[in-house]
């Protein structure tokens, strides 16, 4: 606020560098920390682990969804499983290959 004569309390689920105008959100892949009851920095955020995802501005990881998976921690989305594949729980890592003589689409889950 211009000639505001003190600083404003940085928002829950957001950090807020010293000399900030506003509080800024964790980037993509990463989640609040809520260990800390204050965050200076996005170093101050958590990589969300494999087999989940964080958009931007997350409280706290997602599991991916059935028909879906994340190899890799810090992803922002889970990526669809191939044709081929497919994943009938939440919260994996990989697909799994079809069953011989069955037909698995992109993103199956069953």
């Amino acid at each position: 606020d211009t000639g505001a004569t003190s600083c404003r309390d940085c928002e829950a689920g957001s950090y807020c560098p010293v000399g900030a105008s506003a509080p800024l959100p964790c980037p993509a892949g990463t989640h609040i920390n809520p260990s800390l009851l204050v965050m200076t920095s996005k170093d101050d955020c958590i990589t969300c682990p494999a087999a989940t995802f964080c958009p931007t501005g997350s409280d706290d990881a997602t599991d991916c969804a059935p028909g879906t998976f994340s190899a890799l921690a810090g992803q922002s989305r889970c990526e669809r499983c191939p044709p081929g594949k497919y994943q009938d729980a939440s919260g994996k890592t990989e697909c799994k290959t079809c069953v011989k003589g069955r037909y698995c689409a992109e993103g199956a889950s069953a």
